[in-house]
């Protein structure tokens, strides 16, 4: 299961078919919603180190090199907060989200037979 925010280059026809042919299943998700989503606050954790780095990336190759370090040097424990820090309402529309998506899919499973 994938799951994307919806924004234009995600739904794009080319993205929408590659996933499509692979079939790899879609979470629908509000577009625009990264406080909803955790890996939103992972990259900005991960972006805030980079950029601590002296000195900082000045290529691709060289931040793809630190992405890959500063990656394996989050404390997991730092991960677990930033998703303990949704708050309730939050998790609860994204629970909600994904029951809804388990249900569809169920569905589909069901009539296929």
């Amino acid at each position: 299961m994938l799951q994307h925010d919806s924004t234009r280059p995600h739904i794009a026809r080319i993205c929408t078919q590659f996933l499509e042919a692979e079939n790899i299943p879609v979470l629908a998700w509000p577009a625009d919603s990264p406080d909803m989503s955790p890996i939103e606050h992972v990259w900005e954790a991960l972006e805030r180190r980079i950029r601590q780095d002296v000195p900082v990336p000045s290529n691709i190759q060289q931040l793809r090199m630190a992405i890959e370090e500063e990656r394996t040097n989050i404390p997991q424990a730092t991960i677990v907060n930033l998703i303990n820090s949704l708050h309730e309402d939050e998790l609860n529309c994204m629970r909600q989200m994904v029951a809804r998506f388990i249900m569809d899919e169920y569905c589909v499973n069901i009539h296929a037979v």
